[in-house]
């Protein structure tokens, strides 16, 4: 008997593996995301290489001295059989300043599919390493016991105090503190205070139940700041926006609610990630301060009022995402504890016109999705960034119309998402190197442009689906070699199926259900046919399916 395939391998071994099913919503963004992290991962190799915090190490992972001391370990997303416990000669390093076991998989953890760490419990003995100044134990899904020696702890879970005290006086020279999801508890201690060294802070993905305690404004050296999913509560940490050193400042997916205070003249801050908070009000002026600005994500707040020119013109932007943010209302006077709006709730949307990005000469990321912009595309975002333009997604809008053809001006996008808005007309011709076209859900009347295969050569999701549109699917649809989700459901469709979609060996979703097409259904299903949905329903075709 032949098994199923293991879809969890599948998605190991494929990065664009979605789970079979028709083309969804829910499946499309998964598709979406799926490129789009494709997308980054190259984009970021090919320009800024693999970075890692912690010292420059030579061959292997390790740093040594001049005297031949090794001071820097990194054994991070390593195959090591067995795991390692307190008689381990690792920690016999006495000259060991930094030690990288971030990424792995000990027993009860998680389960990166490239490590075999296994324990069930931090190891004891690291109150050996005297002179440790970075230690990155990071997703790597501990169990059990931290250990006395460690840590002073005698429980499973974490509290604030305990674990804050237990680094202060174990680690008193420590600059890079990152423990995301080491099943931590707080609130945070203010025993952290002593390590005056302290300047990366990495805690995401615990559980502190807390306000963030403005003593973290007090490290002079502070740069890094990541407290995503941790449960924080209260107002939004005003003292810590002042830190002129932070550079990256990440409190997303938290409670917090508050207005946003004013930023400091000679502020460093690079990265501002605040979405899936309660946060609330409009961007103050005092944003455009931030010259050094380069990503902004603000995504599913309750922010209002119109983008100021001095946050639309930050000179070094590269990541702009204001998507779904919802007005709160005028009473209670905090907006609702977060949650998912139903189309039903008809909630107000944030953005109603586009903001001026025309002055954005690096900008690569634009999502401003799911508001209410009534208005046309302007000619001007398809020049945005010289051309350097990567993803777009103006999704779930009233946008009308398209002032110009854009296929030439953007080279490099490679997410293109209209759908959901008003968009009438001509069928845009795609840029020639876009993997993910998403035109559905709008009012499109003209045909299907004859040359469409030249322009979606390198497509890999393409939809037109619950439009208007006429005529025949080209031939020239063949052309596109590397199209594996396609949908065209729900239009006037005519003709004939050209038979390369039958016979394909690429395409894995086909959906033209509900159209008007005819005749036979052609061609064969060969042997390396990967078809996982096929949708003819709603169809007058006649005949029957013949495989080999």
């Amino acid at each position: 008997m032949i098994e199923p395939p293991d879809e969890n391998q599948q998605a190991f071994e494929d990065p664009l593996y979605v789970p079979v099913g028709p083309i969804t919503k829910a499946r499309s963004k998964k598709i979406k995301e799926a490129i789009n992290g494709l997308i980054q991962e190259i984009w970021v190799d090919s320009n800024v290489g693999h970075s890692k915090l912690g010292p420059k190490e030579d061959e292997g992972g390790v740093t040594w001295d001049a005297n031949g001391h090794v001071v820097g370990l990194d054994l991070s997303s390593e195959s090591i059989s067995g795991g390692f416990n307190s008689s381990s000669s690792l920690f016999n390093l006495q000259y060991l300043q930094s030690l990288n076991l971030a990424g792995n998989s000990f027993c009860g953890g998680l389960n990166w599919p490239n490590n075999n760490f296994c324990s069930s419990q931090i190891p004891s003995g690291f109150d050996r390493l005297a002179n440790l100044i970075y230690l990155n134990l990071s997703n790597s899904g501990f169990s059990g016991q931290i250990p006395k020696e460690f840590s002073l702890l005698t429980r499973q879970s974490a509290e604030g105090k305990e674990w804050c005290q237990a680094l202060s006086s174990s680690v008193p020279n420590l600059q890079v503190l990152s423990l995301s999801s080491c099943h931590l508890s707080g609130p945070i201690h203010s025993s952290l205070q002593k390590l005056r060294s302290l300047s990366r802070i990495r805690l995401d993905d615990n559980n502190f139940a807390a306000p963030v305690p403005q003593f973290l404004a007090s490290f002079s050296n502070l740069t890094h700041l990541q407290l995503s999913s941790c449960g924080l509560t209260g107002t939004f940490p005003e003292k810590i926006i002042q830190v002129t050193t932070l550079q990256i400042l990440d409190l997303s997916i938290n409670l917090l609610e508050d207005s946003l205070p004013e930023f400091p003249q000679n502020g460093s801050l690079e990265t501002l990630v605040l979405s899936d908070t309660k946060l609330w009000g409009k961007l103050p002026n005092s944003m455009g301060n931030l010259k050094k600005l380069t990503s902004i994500k603000l995504a599913r707040c309750y922010f209002s009022g119109p983008i100021l020119n001095s946050v639309a013109n930050l000179p070094q932007l590269i990541y702009l995402d204001l998507s779904e943010n919802k007005k709160s209302p005028p009473v209670p006077v905090f907006p609702p504890i977060l949650a998912e709006v139903t189309t039903r709730q008809q909630p107000n949307f944030w953005l109603t016109t586009l903001p001026d990005l025309s002055g954005q000469s690096s900008l690569t990321h634009l999502d401003l999705s799911q508001n209410q912009i009534h208005e046309n595309i302007p000619s001007w975002i398809w020049k945005i960034g010289n051309g350097s333009l990567v993803y777009l997604n103006l999704s779930h809008n009233l946008l009308e119309d398209l002032h110009e053809p854009f296929s030439t001006f953007t080279p490099y996008l490679s997410i293109l998402d209209l759908h959901s808005n008003q968009l009438h007309g001509q069928i845009p011709t795609p840029p020639i190197f876009c993997s993910y076209v998403d035109y559905s859900n709008n009012s499109f009347t003209s045909s299907i442009p004859e040359d469409i295969g030249t322009y979606i050569f390198f497509t890999i999701f393409f939809s037109l689906s619950k439009n208007n549109i006429t005529g025949i699917i080209p031939a020239s649809i063949c052309n596109a070699s590397y199209l594996r989700f396609l949908d065209f459901s729900d239009n006037a469709l005519s003709g004939m199926i050209p038979s390369c979609l039958i016979g394909n060996e690429i395409l894995e979703d086909l959906n033209l259900r509900r159209n008007k097409l005819s005749a036979t259904i052609p061609g064969e299903f060969s042997g390396n046919c990967l078809l996982r949905t096929l949708d003819l329903n709603g169809n007058l075709l006649e005949g029957k399916f013949q495989t080999l």
